[in-house]
């Protein structure tokens, strides 16, 4: 396979998540005990083999993809608009011998659903079994708004997921509303600072909630400095680079004016039974 170059708009995110598997701020501990939790809920669905174990949707370099498909012996679909993230996905998928259960997309998650692309995981299913529904015991979306806002994207997630199944969502909200200066750096709608904790764990579209907890603290610092660090740290590397520079200016801005927020933002995890 041809290896595409690190271009926009991949760039800052592919160096920002250098030596990182998973790309959300969360500790390997806790990243553990949730996949055990996922497993816990949807363990009667995956003896049947009617459907896939997972659809992991904006899945970047597979970190959850593969840990259930570990856990479960069960096929999961990663599915991601990144290519260089998917490379790496593979690559980890071939190291750890999980690469005959993890089926990697490279697709916009709309479309590929639009498209009805995610039916071709419901064609086969093993000697004795049912057909397969071409829908997952676990659709997860973590980092991401495939459908635009987060109503339509539950009910995206939702009509992916086999009855009985659970969505993980996880998303940015705001314990604070951020100062003006970060406002305009983010550029997002006014609206968005309304969003808290427990706005994002109340809405669902009537879905049982099943769990919802924050990352810490701690957890948000470590994947926010990792980040910068890694753009800061490339940008030296390659002093020649006038894109490396402009990005490394960008950094030092974002840093500066997180110092002063930090205490407003929060990412959540939520899970819902459908």
């Amino acid at each position: 396979m041809t290896e595409r170059p690190l271009d926009d708009p991949w760039r800052s995110t592919v160096i920002g998540h250098t030596g990182l598997d998973l790309c959300s701020p969360l500790h390997p501990t806790r990243f553990a005990a949730l996949v055990e939790r996922l497993v816990g809920y949807v363990a009667p669905l995956l003896s049947d083999q009617q459907g896939v174990g997972m659809f992991d949707l904006a899945g970047g370099k597979g970190a959850l993809a593969r840990a259930f498909a570990d856990a479960t012996g069960t096929e999961v679909v990663l599915v991601d608009r990144n290519p260089h993230f998917l490379k790496e996905a593979r690559e980890r998928a071939q190291t750890t011998g999980l690469d005959a259960l993890l089926h990697i997309r490279e697709a916009d998650v709309r479309e590929w659903v639009e498209k009805g692309a995610h039916q071709a995981h419901g064609c086969a299913a093993p000697s004795g079994h049912a057909a397969r529904s071409g829908r997952a015991a676990v659709v997860a979306c973590v980092g991401a708004r495939p459908w635009g806002d987060r109503a339509a994207t539950v009910q995206g997630l939702r009509a992916l997921a086999r009855p009985g199944g659970v969505l993980l969502i996880g998303e940015g909200f705001w314990r604070a509303t951020p100062d003006a200066d970060f406002q305009a750096l983010l550029g997002d709608p006014p609206e968005e600072y309304a969003v808290r904790f427990q706005d994002h764990a109340r809405f669902a579209g009537g879905l049982e909630l099943l769990e919802a907890f924050e990352s810490t603290d701690a957890e948000f610092r470590a994947y926010d400095d990792h980040f910068q660090n890694a753009l800061r740290a490339f940008a030296a590397k390659h002093p020649e680079d006038d894109s490396a520079a402009k990005r490394l200016a960008g950094v030092e801005r974002w840093s500066q004016a997180l110092d002063a927020n930090r205490a407003a933002m929060g990412f959540g995890w939520y899970v819902y039974r459908v």
